[in-house]
């Protein structure tokens, strides 16, 4: 829920990013794959400034959407749509997509 808040993302989403990587689907209090929703949900901003992280977002968020397409997990549609837009797309060098960006000033 923190991350979900952007609270204390700088020290949570390295946790967070180690247990996706293990299993990308990880239950967090909610539905499986709530874990990844959430860490997707953080800012471009925050993508922008931990780029390595980004990277690992990215394997995780792959291996999810291959478990899900080959029936080995079911992800609510709503986070498969969410960890898709979160995907960088193949033909421009920007990993970060603007419809994400942060309220914050």
């Amino acid at each position: 829920m923190l991350i979900l808040q952007d609270i204390g993302s700088e020290f949570l989403a390295p946790i967070a990013l180690e247990h996706l990587q293990a299993n990308p689907i990880i239950e967090g209090d909610l539905y499986e794959g709530d874990l990844l929703n959430s860490v997707c949900s953080l800012n471009d901003e925050f993508w922008a400034e931990h780029p390595q992280d980004f990277a690992k977002l990215r394997d995780a968020i792959r291996l999810a959407l291959k478990l899900h397409h080959f029936k080995k997990v079911h992800l609510v549609p709503r986070v498969v749509e969410a960890i898709r837009s979160r995907l960088q797309d193949p033909h421009t060098e920007a990993p970060f997509t603007k419809r994400h960006r942060s309220s914050r000033t």
